[in-house]
C-alpha cells in the first residue's frame, strides 16, 4: 500500500517538475543547465521518497541540497512547506510556500496548502485573498462556497451571503448551502429574507413537504405564527397538525391545541418526542383532564415498545403524585431493550425510597450489566445491601464502584455508606478511616457527623471528638430529634448527666421513638428522678426500638448494661 501511494505522489511530483522544466525551456540559454535541473529533479524524488517513509530529517537535508543547486525551484519550497507543517512550523511553512507561490503564482496546489497554513495560524483576513486568487484560476469556481464559509466565521454576514450566491448562480440552489445561508438570517434576525430565500428551496423541489415544515418550524421559534400558519394549513401532513398546535399552545388557545394534536396524534409519520412535548405541555397547562389522559393511554397503544412512551407516562402519573403507577410505568420501560440510564435511576430510586431492597438490588445488577460505569448504581446497590444487613457484599460494591465517582458530594456519601458497614461488622479502624475522608471531601456532611459521632459514644472513645461534631449538628438543626438524641447521649457518656437532660428531653417531646425515650429514662435515673425514669421507660418499651436491657431497667429501675 505505502509503496502505491509513493507512486501517486510520485507521478504529481514528477507532473510538476515537468511542467517547470516547459517553462526552463522557454526561458533565455543563460538559465540552470539540464543537467543541472536533472539532478535537482532526481534530489526532489528521493526527498519525497524519504518524506513518505517518515525520514524527516534526511528528508529536509535532500531538499535543502536541492534547493542549493536550484534556488529559483517552487516545487522544493513546497516540499520545505510540506516538512515544515509536519512539526507544526507553520510561520516557516509560510514563509517557504510563499516563495514557492511567488515562483509559480498559478499553481493551485500551492495556494491550497497556503490557505491550510493559514487556517492553523488563524489568519482569516490573508486566507480571504489566498481564496480569492483561487476563484480567479480556471475551474475553481466552487471555492466560492469556501470564501462564503470563512466570511461566515468571521460574521461577516453580508459578504458570506454574496460568496454563496455567487457559487450556487453557477452550481444550482445546494440544501447545504441553504441551510448556512439560513443559519446567517437567523443572525440578523432577518425573516422576510429568510422566507424569501427558503421559497427558493421550495420551488425547486415543490414535493418535499419537508422543507415547508422546516420554514414553520424556524417561524413559530421566531413567533412569525401568522406566516406558519398560513402554509401550514395548505398541507395535509400529520407533523403540520402537531405544529399548529404548537402555534395553539403558545397562543393558549388549549382547545385548538388537543384537537391539532389529535389529528397528528396516530400518524407513525409526526415524530414520537413531538407528541410528547406537546402533551406533556397541555397537561401542565390544563390540568389532567379525561381526553389527555385518553390520549395517554393511546400513546402506549401506538408506541408499546418505545421506552421513551413508557418514561413519559411514568412521568406524567409521578407529577400528578401517583407514584405506584409511575413506578409500573418506569418498570415496563427498563424492560425494553435501550432504555436510557435515566429511566434506570429513577426505577431504582423509586425502589430504595420505597424500601425494597431487593428489587433495588435486582436492578442495579441488570443496570451494571448496560451502564457498568455509573457510580451512583454501585452506591445504590451497596445501601440496599447495608440496609439487608449484608455487610461484606455492600462494601465490596461500594469499594470497587469508588473508581467511577466524578462529583466529591457523591464520594463522600461511599465514604459514609461505608464507615456503616465497617462499623456493623466491628471494624473500626477502618469505619474511621471511612468517616474521616468522607469528612476531608465535606466537613458538614451530616449524615458522618452524626453516625461518627454516637458510634465513637458507643465505643466510649475519643468523647471531646464526638461532642464536637454532635454539637456542629444542633448548632444547624436545634429541632432535629435525632441530632439532639445523638448530642444528649454523648453528654451522658460523658457523665454531663445535667446538660444531657436538657438534650434528651428536648429529644423526646419532638419525636416519639423508643431509642430516643429510653435514653431519657437513662439520664432521668443517673439524676436520681427514678419515678420519672420509669415512666420514659415504661412509654419506650411500648414504643419498641429499645435496647434488650429495658425489661429489667423497668424490673429493677436501674440500668443494666
Amino acid at each position: 500500500m505505502r509503496f502505491t501511494i509513493f507512486v501517486c505522489l510520485l507521478t504529481c511530483l514528477l507532473c510538476s517538475l515537468s511542467a517547470q522544466r516547459k517553462k526552463k525551456n522557454n526561458a533565455p540559454e543563460n538559465t540552470v543547465s539540464k543537467g543541472l535541473a536533472l539532478r535537482t529533479e532526481t534530489l526532489i524524488i528521493e526527498g519525497s521518497r524519504l518524506l513518505i517513509l517518515g525520514d524527516y530529517p534526511a528528508a529536509r537535508t535532500t531538499f535543502e541540497q536541492a534547493n542549493e543547486l536550484e534556488p529559483n525551484n517552487s516545487v522544493v519550497y513546497f516540499k520545505l512547506a510540506e516538512l515544515d507543517m509536519i512539526f507544526n512550523a507553520s510561520e516557516s511553512a509560510l514563509i517557504h510556500i510563499n516563495r514557492a507561490i511567488a515562483l509559480d503564482a498559478e499553481n493551485k496546489f500551492y495556494l491550497i496548502f497556503k490557505g491550510d497554513i493559514l487556517s492553523s495560524l488563524n489568519r482569516y483576513a490573508e486566507l480571504v485573498e489566498v481564496y480569492t486568487k483561487l476563484i480567479d484560476l480556471p475551474g475553481n469556481q466552487q471555492y466560492y462556497f469556501d470564501l462564503g464559509a470563512l466570511y461566515q466565521f468571521q460574521k461577516k454576514w453580508n459578504e458570506a451571503l454574496e460568496a454563496y450566491e455567487k457559487g450556487q448562480q453557477l452550481f444550482g440552489i445546494s440544501e447545504n448551502i441553504m441551510r448556512e445561508r439560513q443559519k446567517i438570517y437567523l443572525q440578523k434576525n432577518d425573516m422576510d429574507a429568510l422566507e424569501k430565500d427558503w421559497e427558493r428551496l421550495i420551488a425547486q423541489a415543490p414535493d418535499e413537504t419537508r422543507y415547508v415544515l422546516e420554514l414553520c418550524s424556524i417561524l413559530i421559534m421566531n413567533k412569525v405564527y401568522d406566516q406558519a400558519m398560513i402554509r401550514l394549513l395548505a398541507l395535509d401532513d400529520p407533523n403540520a397538525k402537531l405544529l399548529i398546535s404548537q402555534i395553539a399552545l403558545q397562543q393558549k388557545d388549549y382547545d385548538k391545541a388537543l384537537i391539532f394534536l389529535k389529528g397528528g396524534f396516530f400518524s407513525q409519520e409526526a415524530p414520537l418526542l413531538a407528541k410528547i412535548q406537546l402533551l406533556d405541555a397541555l397537561i401542565e397547562k390544563t390540568s389532567f383532564t379525561p381526553s389527555l389522559k385518553v390520549l395517554l393511554e393511546q400513546l402506549l397503544e401506538i408506541y408499546p415498545a418505545q421506552f421513551e412512551a413508557l418514561a413519559f407516562v411514568g412521568d406524567v402519573y409521578l407529577k400528578l403524585g401517583e407514584a405506584t403507577e409511575g413506578l409500573l410505568n418506569y418498570r415496563k420501560a427498563i424492560a425494553i431493550e435501550g432504555a436510557d440510564y435515566k429511566v434506570w435511576q429513577q426505577v431504582i430510586s423509586m425502589e430504595l425510597h420505597n424500601l425494597e431492597y431487593d428489587s433495588v438490588i435486582l436492578h442495579c445488577d441488570q443496570a451494571l450489566e448496560r451502564y457498568p460505569n455509573q457510580a451512583l448504581l454501585y452506591f445504590y446497590n451497596g445501601v440496599a445491601l447495608y440496609s439487608k444487613k449484608e455487610f461484606e457484599p455492600a462494601i465490596r460494591f461500594l469499594s470497587y464502584g469508588r473508581k467511577y465517582v466524578e462529583d466529591p458530594n457523591l464520594l463522600g456519601f461511599f465514604y459514609a455508606q461505608l464507615g456503616d458497614a465497617h462499623n456493623a461488622l466491628e471494624q473500626h479502624t477502618q469505619s474511621d478511616e471511612a468517616y474521616e475522608k468522607a469528612l476531608e471531601l465535606n466537613p458538614n456532611n451530616e449524615h458522618v457527623l452524626n453516625n461518627y459521632s454516637y458510634f465513637l459514644c458507643l465505643r466510649n472513645q475519643e468523647l471531646s471528638k464526638a461532642q464536637e461534631m454532635a454539637k456542629k449538628l444542633i448548632q444547624k438543626y436545634p429541632e432535629n430529634a435525632t441530632y439532639l438524641d445523638t448530642y444528649g447521649w454523648v453528654l451522658y457518656t460523658m457523665k454531663q448527666y445535667e446538660e444531657a437532660e436538657i438534650y434528651l428531653k428536648k429529644a423526646a417531646l419532638v419525636d416519639e421513638n423508643g431509642t430516643v425515650i429510653e435514653h431519657y429514662g437513662d439520664v432521668l435515673f443517673e439524676l436520681g428522678k427514678f419515678k420519672e425514669a420509669l415512666t420514659q421507660w415504661i412509654r419506650a418499651n411500648e414504643l419498641g426500638g429499645t435496647t434488650d436491657s429495658i425489661g429489667l431497667k423497668i424490673a429493677n429501675s436501674e440500668i443494666h448494661d
